[in-house]
């Protein structure tokens, strides 16, 4: 859900109901925090090169098989088998663009894209992220020359 108030989303300021994968006005996303047996909204230090002043819509929460009260970020979630096919699903992909970005992103961090994963079967995943940790594909590098024809 877009806000309309334009400039004040601060993650400091959502309830506690609100704030997993919620991007503030600076684009900062928020994540709920155990802060002494309270459940709190705090800026993080990943960013969305997407969106800003979002919260996220129950419809793609859903869709992407994600919680509204998950408590900070990690890319543990890509490892459970039955999270991965909800958050590959083309509904999650292409109409909940924050989540899947901020998975994709996650999943850089950890040596693997989630795109190529996406493309893979489901259980092969799993098996595979647990006992090879080397990445399956990375993202093309931009900065290295295109390789030479065969001859």
């Amino acid at each position: 859900l877009f806000l309309h108030n334009a400039g004040d989303l601060e993650c400091e300021d959502l309830p506690a109901e609100d704030c997993a994968f919620a991007v503030s006005s600076s684009g900062a996303r928020c994540m709920l925090q155990n802060a002494t047996n309270e459940l709190k909204c705090q800026t993080s230090m990943v960013m969305s090169d997407k969106r800003v002043e979002w919260i996220e819509s129950s419809e793609c929460m859903q869709s992407c098989g994600v919680d509204r009260m998950t408590v900070g970020m990690s890319p543990d979630a890509l490892l459970d088998k039955s999270f991965l096919p909800k958050l590959c699903s083309p509904s999650c992909q292409i109409s909940c663009h924050n989540i899947f970005d901020l998975y994709v992103s996650l999943a850089v961090g950890e040596g693997f894209y989630l795109p190529s994963l996406c493309q893979t079967q489901p259980v092969r995943v799993h098996r595979k992220m647990k006992v090879d940790s080397t990445p399956l594909i990375k993202p093309p590098d931009e900065s290295l020359p295109a390789p030479a024809p065969a001859p």
